[in-house]
């Protein structure tokens, strides 16, 4: 009955710096406890609800390419790349700073990769590309 001593440390990152991201993770990895690292973000908010229409064709395909090439940079552990793509592309990932610092600190506690579990959109949901956000879940192994 370990949940007693259960504690969360909930960490607001919204820096697009990429030292400051790399030096919170070295932070983040140096608590000498267990820890388990939780980075929360949607990724892709497209459409004009969200004032983020970079294409008006194949949508679909073009916002899983989108997501694609970020949850690349993720798997390859590369925070600093994947900050410099959401930042070149205006991906609306709207917690892209704390994936980041999540990355820097399971880099520092020991991660070798990461897998994606599932990525999918609202409009695949609602079958309705005109607004619609990219939902992935990814851990660090």
């Amino acid at each position: 009955d370990k949940i007693k001593e259960l504690k969360f440390l909930p960490i607001l990152v919204n820096s697009w710096d990429y030292e400051l991201c790399k030096n919170l993770g070295k932070a983040i990895s140096s608590i000498n406890k267990n820890i388990c690292v939780i980075a929360s973000s949607d990724f892709t908010h497209y459409g004009l609800n969200y004032g983020y229409v970079p294409f008006t064709k194949n949508v679909k395909e073009s916002l899983y390419n989108l997501d694609k090439k970020a949850i690349g940079f993720i798997k390859d552990l590369d925070a600093e790349k994947f900050l410099d793509y959401v930042r070149r592309e205006q991906a609306t990932i709207c917690g892209a700073s704390a994936i980041a610092t999540a990355i820097e600190a399971v880099k520092e506690l020991g991660a070798k990769r990461a897998r994606l579990l599932q990525y999918y959109t609202s409009g695949d949901i609602v079958n309705d590309y005109d607004n619609a956000v990219g939902y992935g879940a990814v851990v660090f192994e």
